[in-house]
């Protein structure tokens, strides 16, 4: 597979008044997702993503992340209508980037971008008509289709 982006930027700086840049590592990624159901409508689920260094457009990810995240879920009444729901995000706070974004003369050399993405989650979450009514489906309109 070829990946490349090319890009002449105007860069006063060099004699020509111009500079190429290449970027032309892709960049990867990799999900692992596990759903466990368990007796009395728990539900457990654990998942893992990678990304790895690369190019992106005009952006060059200098480092791997990793976001290792969990849930547990619990339902009841019946089809599963209220679910109560915890999820944990970036357990391993690994989701930090070092990135180097190139402009041309305005150029940014190096710029760490160390957000937080590790968070809580609480839902609880009630769902109407979960059994699907009985007047949805094929046969809705067909009195009115007769009638024209």
């Amino acid at each position: 597979m070829q990946y490349d982006t090319r890009l002449d930027l105007a860069d006063p700086r060099e004699a020509s008044g111009s500079r190429t840049v290449r970027y032309n590592r892709p960049v990867y990624t990799a999900n692992l997702n596990n759903t466990i159901r368990l007796k009395s409508r728990w539900q457990l689920e654990a998942g893992l993503r990678y990304t790895s260094k690369g190019d992106y457009v005009s952006t060059r990810i200098c480092n791997d992340t990793w976001n290792l995240s969990t849930a547990i879920q619990k339902c009841w009444l019946k089809e599963d209508a209220l679910t109560l729901r915890l999820s944990i995000q970036d357990i391993l706070r690994r989701t930090q980037e070092d990135v180097i974004q190139d402009y041309g003369y305005y150029q940014i050399t190096y710029q760490p971008y160390h957000y937080c993405n590790q968070r809580i989650d609480v839902s609880l979450r009630y769902s109407f008509n979960a059994s699907r009514s009985k007047y949805k489906g094929s046969g809705a309109g067909q009195e009115a289709r007769r009638r024209l």
